[in-house]
C-alpha cells in the first residue's frame, strides 16, 4: 500500500533533525503508526501477539537493549512498556516515533 503524503509530514521531518524523540498523538485510524513506519528503520509493536511478551519483558528488564537496533526507531503503543519513555529520555541519539 503506498503512503498518503500528509500535512504534518514536513513539520516531522523537520522535529526528527531537532530531536531524538518524538511522540505522535491522535485519534485512532488516522495514520500514526503508518506516518512513523515510513521513516524508521526499526519497527517494535508492544500489539503484535507474538512478540508482545518478549517486548514487555525486555522493556521491564533491560529497555536500553532495544536502542542497539537500526535508528530510529518507532515505538508503537509504547504506553503498554512505560520504562521505554524514561530510557529514551536518558539517552541520546535516538529517534522514537510513535
Amino acid at each position: 500500500m503506498q503512503h498518503i503524503k500528509r500535512v504534518v509530514d514536513n513539520a516531522l521531518d523537520k522535529k526528527a533533525e531537532a530531536f531524538n524523540a518524538i511522540n505522535i498523538v491522535g485519534p485512532k485510524g488516522c495514520g500514526k503508526t503508518r506516518t512513523a513506519k515510513e521513516r524508521c528503520k526499526t519497527i517494535i509493536e508492544f500489539q503484535d501477539e507474538e512478540k508482545r511478551d518478549g517486548y514487555l519483558a525486555v522493556a521491564q528488564t533491560s529497555p536500553k537493549l532495544f536502542l542497539k537496533n537500526p535508528k530510529p526507531i518507532l515505538f508503537d503503543e509504547w504506553q503498554d512498556a512505560t520504562k521505554i519513555w524514561g530510557t529514551i529520555r536518558k539517552v541520546g541519539n535516538c529517534k522514537r516515533l510513535l
